[in-house]
């Protein structure tokens, strides 16, 4: 698609066989023409192949034919790829949950198509004209059998795949898909993108509320307070520190002889008291908040961790039912795997 490069172009005539060829050492042309349609998708009619080169190995023949046929409608090379999140949304939970996402029924998990990128391959009701080679057809039996063929134009790359072979980090591809198909395919897409991100937002909206329960009963910041305010303890504290202040310079003014000395020295000792008793206070209320603010801290912390474990548990149960989906897909896969020819 990048380089215009077109593998299917109809091919020059080029040891072209002739008609005693053509009936004697070709297979049969109704062989082939099965083998052709069960390569080609349902609305696309056959209108002519015919056989321009021709090789005889002793093993085996190889033809090569230009094939017309006749789509009923548009037929589109569409890219794939890998989901690709929003860079809004790109957090490490959901680029591992978008990468088991069984976005439609013909993509392994992870995988989207780019539909904005789309090609036309063929218009609907347009003649169109490819080459298409019989790489391996051999006689048994006195009967010609087609062992080997290559894919046409309509089967893309993903044709020569079984289903979930590729990895989920496997490069991108490309698909053919006609109008009706790709319509469906871009409906189904789009669902699985919306179930996608509601269970997202299901999840984010019950881990909020289940914090939201945790925390109801956590009282908030803790205020030191201002000195002398109501309940601060600051005024006991300080007449308590003055008290003994009170003490204190009594004591010291009877050492300095009583009378003047002594007032002196109550006096000092009341100031000095109430000095000591505020920065007492001041260091107590320091250390009550400091008490609170770590209990408050140690609560907000153990809800943090429930918190994380309910969100894991949220994801771990959706993780599991996307791989239950990829399990039931693999199997129905497997079935019919088993129950299809080989051919």
């Amino acid at each position: 698609m990048q380089s215009n490069i077109t593998p299917f172009q109809p091919l020059k005539e080029f040891n072209r066989p002739n008609f005693w060829q053509i009936y004697h050492d070709l297979p049969n042309g109704k062989a082939v023409k099965a083998a052709l349609l069960r390569h080609l998708p349902a609305g696309v009619a056959l209108l002519k192949i015919d056989p321009v080169q021709f090789e005889r190995t002793k093993d085996y023949v190889q033809v090569t034919y230009n094939v017309r046929v006749l789509p009923s409608y548009t037929e589109w090379i569409i890219p794939r790829g890998k989901a690709m999140l929003p860079a809004s949304n790109e957090d490490k939970i959901q680029k591992k949950l978008v990468r088991l996402v069984l976005f439609t029924h013909d993509l392994p998990p992870g995988f989207i198509y780019f539909f904005g990128e789309k090609k036309i391959l063929a218009k609907a009701q347009e003649p169109f004209e490819f080459s298409w080679t019989v790489k391996r057809a051999v006689v048994q039996g006195g009967l010609w059998r087609i062992l080997e063929v290559a894919p046409t134009p309509f089967e893309g790359p993903e044709s020569l795949l079984q289903p979930f072979q590729k990895s989920i980090e496997a490069e991108e591809l490309y698909s053919v898909k006609s109008d009706p198909v790709m319509n469906q395919l871009m409906q189904e897409q789009d669902q699985s993108w919306q179930a996608f991100f509601a269970r997202i937002n299901q999840i984010r909206d019950q881990v909020i509320d289940y914090r939201n329960q945790l925390i109801k009963d956590i009282p908030g910041v803790p205020q030191m307070g201002k000195p002398f305010a109501s309940g601060s303890g600051t005024p006991t504290t300080t007449l308590e520190g003055a008290g003994i202040g009170l003490l204190g310079g009594a004591l010291i003014g009877g050492l300095a002889g009583g009378g003047l000395g002594a007032g002196i020295g109550a006096g000092l000792g009341l100031l000095g008291g109430g000095l000591g008793g505020y920065l007492y206070s001041h260091e107590r209320r320091k250390s009550i908040y400091r008490r609170k603010l770590a209990e408050r801290r140690e609560k907000i912390r153990e809800v943090n961790e429930k918190v994380e474990a309910y969100r894991d548990k949220l994801v771990k149960e959706y993780e599991e039912e996307l791989k239950e989906k990829i399990q039931a897909r693999q199997a129905q896969y497997q079935g019919i795997s088993n129950s299809s020819p080989k051919f």
